[in-house]
C-alpha cells in the first residue's frame, strides 16, 4: 500500500501537471488568435484625412524618422512602420491594450 505521503505527492505532481496543460492550451490559444499585424497602408486608409492628427506627425516626418531608425529596429515580427507608429502612438498616451486592438498584434507581442 502507498503510504499518505507518496498519495500526496501523487496528486501534487498530478495537480502541477493539470496546471502546466492549461498554461499550454492557453498559450496554444493566444497564438491562434494573433492574426497578421496591420500594414502602415492600412492605417494611412483607415484615418484618411485624419492621418496627421490621428498620429501627430505628418507623413513626411514620419518617413524621415523611419529611415532614421530602421537601421537599428529589429528584423522580423512587427514592420518598421508598425513598430514606430505604435511607440508614436504610446508615448502621445494612448493605452497599450488599445494599440494591440487598433494594430491586431497580441499583448505578448509588445
Amino acid at each position: 500500500m502507498d503510504s499518505e505521503e507518496e498519495n500526496s505527492m501523487r496528486s501534487m505532481h498530478l495537480a502541477e501537471a493539470e496546471v502546466a496543460e492549461g498554461a499550454e492550451d492557453k498559450r496554444e490559444e493566444e497564438r491562434r488568435w494573433v492574426a497578421a499585424p496591420i500594414t502602415f497602408e492600412a492605417i494611412r486608409r483607415v484615418f484618411g484625412p485624419r492621418f496627421r492628427r490621428a498620429i501627430r506627425m505628418s507623413e513626411s516626418s514620419i518617413a524621415l524618422l523611419l529611415g532614421t531608425l530602421r537601421p537599428i529596429l529589429p528584423v522580423g515580427g512587427l514592420s518598421a512602420e508598425t513598430r514606430v507608429l505604435m511607440n508614436l502612438r504610446f508615448f502621445a498616451g494612448a493605452k497599450y491594450l488599445n494599440l494591440c486592438l487598433i494594430h491586431e498584434v497580441s499583448i505578448t507581442t509588445l
